[in-house]
């Protein structure tokens, strides 16, 4: 029954390793969009806050 505690163990780390990978793709992502807006190219705040 040990080997149920060991596999679980392993299961809990990879799911934080997978969230964890998840997390800083989704933050360069966004960092990567955010440095290319150029916000003289919108005419209106509006269609700024859409993008």
């Amino acid at each position: 029954m040990q080997w149920l505690g060991v596999i679980i163990d392993y299961g809990i780390l990879g799911l934080l390793a997978l969230m964890s990978f998840v997390s800083v793709a989704i933050a360069a992502e966004r960092a990567l969009l955010y440095r290319n807006i150029r916000i003289e190219s919108f005419s209106d705040k509006r269609q700024l806050e859409i993008e």
